[in-house]
């Protein structure tokens, strides 16, 4: 499926407990650091759902669903735990319901004409903007939906060719999100750049990283920072040795790298 919506009932947050958990996290938990970091969002703005999404403008290199917008840009992937692969007909399926319920490509594109820093947008703002065309949310959008003030988007810059976006929204009944939200969001997104960066790199959608990764070199990469020799993940993987060392080969090729400990040392060290 494209994207990833997590629902929460509601109870007094601890946000400094549910930091530190963030903080605590390896490069090899990311699934759990992004399911925590979801939670930890939706507790800071009062939130009741969060979507995440992968957007780049490189070359992406073979072939996968993506949708075109601005300026080359391309949501192509979401950012899902391992196992939840994206398809085809589910993702394109999945996009058209959020746009039809949120309108999240005028907002998504009006972000792109502004990319080049974190930045958050509340869409009730958006739509408010002097300028109304193809880019921003469209009146007649407005005049339909009565739900626009409980949408924000924040996205977290890597770099000129990858961006990280998060869109949280409340329900219908709920009062629209504010100013002090707009704020909470925004720190939130600053406050664990480990965590964009690593989703991003191990999908190779970051620098150094030439290109992105194919699905079975990612699966490789997750074994490759663990202890584990070569032999071990062609076993894990039920791959032959000689298969699975062309695989790695091929990686480090990607990374710039020429071996597993300075992989290891790129993807700790480039970022605090």
């Amino acid at each position: 499926m494209l994207y990833r919506v997590r629902y929460f009932e509601k109870s007094p947050p601890d946000f400094s407990r549910q930091a530190n958990q963030i903080h605590a996290c390896s490069a090899l938990e990311t699934e759990r650091m992004c399911m925590l970091y979801q939670d930890y969002i939706c507790s800071l703005v009062s939130a009741n759902a969060i979507t995440w999404l992968a957007f780049y403008r490189g070359s992406y290199g073979r072939k996968f669903w993506n949708t075109k917008l601005l300026d080359g840009w391309r949501l192509v992937e979401s950012i899902l735990p391992a196992g939840e692969n994206s398809d085809s007909r589910t993702g394109r399926e999945a996009f058209n319901r959020l746009t039809e319920k949120y309108d999240i490509n005028s907002i998504a594109m009006l972000a792109q004409s502004q990319a080049g820093k974190t930045r958050v947008y509340r869409a009730v703002d958006a739509a408010g903007d002097a300028m109304m065309g193809k880019n921003l949310l469209r009146k007649e959008f407005l005049a339909r939906h009565d739900n626009t003030g409980q949408v924000m988007l924040g996205i977290y810059h890597l770099d000129k060719q990858a961006e990280s976006y998060l869109i949280v929204h409340r329900l219908r009944s709920n009062t629209p999100f504010s100013q002090d939200d707009e704020q909470r969001f925004y720190q939130a997104l600053l406050e664990f750049p480990r965590l964009h960066y690593w989703l991003f790199l191990e999908r190779g959608l970051v620098k150094p990283a030439r290109r992105p990764f194919s699905p079975r070199q990612r699966e490789l990469i997750k074994l490759m920072l663990t202890p584990l020799s070569e032999k071990t993940i062609a076993q894990e993987l039920g791959l032959a040795r000689s298969t699975t060392h062309n695989y790695i080969v091929e990686i480090f090729r990607n990374l710039g790298v020429k071996s597993r400990t300075e992989m290891i040392q790129l993807w700790l060290g480039a970022v605090p």
